[in-house]
This record gives C-alpha cells, structure tokens and sequence, in this order.
C-alpha cells in the first residue's frame, strides 16, 4: 500500500510538469505520455521504495524467526541466533556469524538498491 501512495503522488505531482502538458497539448496519446513522459521519472522512487522494504522483510523475517513465529523446520537465520544464545558463552562465534551475516546482506541490498537507482535515474547524468 505504501507503494501504491508512493506512485500515485509521484503520478500527480508529475501530471502538472511542463513536459506533460506539453505532450498533451502537441496530441500525444495518453499512453505514449505514460511509457515515455511518466514511467522513467517513476523507476527511481520504486526502485528506492523496494530497496528499502527488501532488508526491512529480510530483518522482519529473522526477528519473527527468532521468536519462534512463523516458518518452523526451515533453516532460518533468526532461528540459528535462538539456538545460539545460549551457546555464547562457550562459543561466541556461533552468534555473531548470523547477525553479521543478517547485517552485510542487508548493508549489500541497500547498496545494491541505490546503484540501480543512480542506473535508472534520468536526472543524473553519465
């Protein structure tokens, strides 16, 4: 739903820039000013949104695994940190393999989400 607000505000703010207008008015059809006038000016706020909610499900996952709620008799980072707390003190290793793990995956995904908007992104240049 976040998504969906994300890109009606984005299509409304949009629809009264002066290159749209400006395709109205030469008799461009409705759905030439979307793929061409709207779409690349849209890529980079959904690429954002995604790249953002990807390590947030990823997190949310590992958190409601830990708890023991959700998926069980799957390997599952978060159920590996529940089986590992009480090995800490013994072999600390154990523990932090997972959360650093958890941590560099979702590091890599936001990374990973700001190239492909800075790749997308027709205000930047090359």
């Amino acid at each position: 739903m976040g998504l969906a607000r994300l890109i009606r505000g984005e299509v409304l703010s949009l629809r009264a820039r002066e290159f749209v207008q400006a395709a109205r008015v030469i008799g461009v059809p409705t759905r030439s000013v979307l793929l061409k006038e709207l779409l690349p000016n849209l890529i980079a706020p959904i690429v954002v949104s995604i790249s953002l909610s990807v390590p947030a499900f990823v997190t949310a996952e590992a958190g409601l695994a830990y708890l023991g709620i959700g998926l069980t008799g799957r390997p599952s980072w978060g159920q590996t940190i529940n089986q590992a707390t009480g090995y800490f003190d013994e072999y600390a290793l154990y523990l932090w393999a997972p959360v650093v793990g958890i941590m560099l995956l979702v590091i890599a995904l936001n990374l990973l989400g700001d190239s492909v908007r800075d790749a997308f992104d027709p205000k930047t240049r090359r």
